[in-house]
């Protein structure tokens, strides 16, 4: 016995806390390590499902094309179906209605403009006193 093994031991405190803390570490690694094991085979399923996409439309674009070409060629041509002009351009709508106000002022009778000019260079002198 020239070498002799020295050994050490170390005192630990609350060894059953320790031991409780170390083995929720552990419970929650493996939980970890679930998650991840089932999001590694989401991806997989969704690579999968794209790649099936993905054939079903190659098959849909040579049908459409197959079809193209059995169709007869003629020079009818269906007339594009208008939308509602609101859903088109909200600016041009706004101008609309603005010509549309514009409109009735036009149609006044001599009276009325004569009326309404009054008016204004009354409005006019009220803000000079």
């Amino acid at each position: 016995m020239q070498e002799e093994k020295e050994l050490f031991f170390v005192g630990v405190k609350n060894p059953i806390e320790l031991r409780r803390t170390m083995l929720e570490s552990s419970k929650e690694i493996i939980e970890d390590l679930q998650k991840y094991e089932r999001l590694k085979t989401l991806r997989a399923e969704k690579a999968k499902q794209i790649e099936a996409l993905r054939t079903i439309i190659k098959e849909i674009n040579r049908l459409v094309a197959k079809l193209k070409a059995e169709l007869p060629t003629t020079s009818l041509r269906i007339e594009e179906i208008k939308t509602p002009q609101k859903l088109k351009n909200p600016k041009k709508d706004i101008k609309e209605k603005k010509e549309i106000k514009a409109e009735p002022k036009k149609e006044l009778t001599e009276l009325e403009k004569l009326e309404s000019e009054l008016d204004a260079i009354e409005q006019k002198l009220s803000g000079i006193k």
